[in-house]
């Protein structure tokens, strides 16, 4: 567990230096210069939660071969539902941001 929480935190502190890596906006001189500096940050935010969702889903699917090899040592200890919800549950987690891409909002990721 302790693994974990380092990872995922390693995890979100690449993300945010990643996501801090664009062009600060210009000086906010009027309302439209504020809008785009507001822009450039939800669209950062939007970039950064692409790759957090991406992290999660391999993160579940990896947690679901580890419980699919843990019902096959002992299936009346681990239920076949629990690594196929974490399979499927990682799947959907990898296709968010590929729905944003095929949607028309592209982040810059893919």
């Amino acid at each position: 567990m302790r693994k974990f929480i380092t990872s995922l935190s390693l995890t979100l502190f690449s993300t945010c230096v990643l996501a801090s890596q664009r062009p600060a906006p210009k000086s906010s001189s009027g309302l439209g210069d504020l809008s785009e500096g507001l822009t450039a940050i939800m669209a950062a935010a939007g970039e950064a939660l692409s790759y957090i969702l991406l992290a999660a889903g391999i993160a579940f699917i990896f947690g679901s071969i580890i419980k699919y090899m843990a019902h096959r040592a002992n299936p009346s200890q681990v239920r076949l539902s629990e690594p196929f919800f974490l399979f499927v549950l990682g799947l959907a987690l990898i296709a968010l941001p590929f729905v944003q891409y095929v949607v028309g909002y592209n982040p810059g990721i893919f």
